[in-house]
Formats: structure tokens, C-alpha cells, sequence
């Protein structure tokens, strides 16, 4: 993956195929939505294809 958004949790040689076909996908998943839900107000989401979505910021979060 090359999304900038991946950064604070990839490695530098991990891609799309890894990542599709690491066990630990869900808790991966969801500490990047806590993270970005803390740090961003929840502007981007990742759906558990490992798709990354752009959204409305999370209301009452401060960044």
C-alpha cells in the first residue's frame, strides 16, 4: 500500500499482498481507525478489505 495514511503503521517493504494475507488484518484495521479517529476526528476509515475511505470529520474531536 502506498496510501501516506498507512505510514504510521507500515514497514517500508510491507504491501497490499502482505497485508491481505496477515493474520493479525482485523486488529491492524481497527488501531488505524482508533488512530485516525484520535488524531484526525475519523476523516479517514479503513473497511475490513484493508480500503481506505475519506469522510466527514467526527464532530467534537479536537486535532
Amino acid at each position: 500500500m502506498s496510501d501516506p495514511a498507512l505510514e504510521p503503521f507500515m514497514d517500508a517493504g510491507m504491501h497490499n499482498a502482505c497485508f491481505m494475507a496477515w493474520p493479525m488484518r482485523e486488529q491492524f484495521i481497527r488501531e488505524f481507525n482508533e488512530y485516525y479517529e484520535t488524531h484526525y476526528r475519523g476523516m479517514r476509515f479503513m473497511n475490513e478489505n484493508g480500503s481506505i475511505e475519506e469522510r466527514e470529520p467526527t464532530a467534537g474531536r479536537v486535532l
